[in-house]
């Protein structure tokens, strides 16, 4: 979704274009959930551009993704709004191939911080939920500084009466030129 440091429009366009639609589906939320705190944990695969070594970091290199620990804890205002706070913990090296070399640098962890919007949901099975969510998002970069960039998130969130979830998703950071797949498994409290 960006083409350097400018966002591509025509993506953007689709993308509301598609929550546009969602929205204007106007398939009811479900009520019947009395739960307002989601726990959830996770792994992703980050693929991040911010590199701290000089020798290349304005050279050509394949990012390799970087696999991660994903800790988010969510409020649930109502069934289509939450707020949420999340922590990525790298499990191992960020690497790049620059020129047929591997060179590996301490990841960073992530912090998270944003709202969630659910515009439809859809009924699986009598009691499973499935939804696509949004979220506009705060990410921080810890390394030598703490680095802020805007993010946007979606993912696709299933949910049972019980309170058990489990969702797959993407997340593209702008200033910081990030691009995290995640999944996992939560519960509603």
């Amino acid at each position: 979704m960006c083409n350097g440091d400018f966002i591509n429009i025509r993506s953007v366009k689709s993308a509301l274009r598609l929550l546009l639609c969602c929205v204007l589906a106007r398939m009811p939320l479900s009520s019947a959930s009395d739960k307002t705190l989601e726990v959830s944990f996770g792994t992703s695969q980050m693929l991040v551009d911010e590199v701290d070594r000089l020798d290349i970091k304005d050279q050509s290199k394949v990012i390799l993704p970087t696999t991660s620990a994903l800790f988010i804890a969510e409020y649930l205002w109502n069934a289509q709004w939450g707020s949420l706070m999340a922590f990525n913990l790298p499990l191992n090296h960020q690497k790049f191939l620059v020129n047929d070399e591997l060179i590996e640098e301490t990841a960073s962890n992530t912090y998270l911080f944003g709202q969630r919007y659910t515009p439809t949901e859809w009924s699986l099975k009598k009691t499973a939920i499935l939804s696509p969510q949004f979220s506009v998002l705060l990410s921080g970069m810890s390394g030598d500084t703490l680095q802020w960039s805007p993010s946007v998130a979606a993912r696709l969130h299933v949910r049972d009466d019980s309170g058990f979830s489990m969702y797959l998703g993407a997340i593209v950071t702008y200033s910081i030129k990030g691009y995290v797949l995640f999944y996992g498994i939560g519960h509603q409290f």
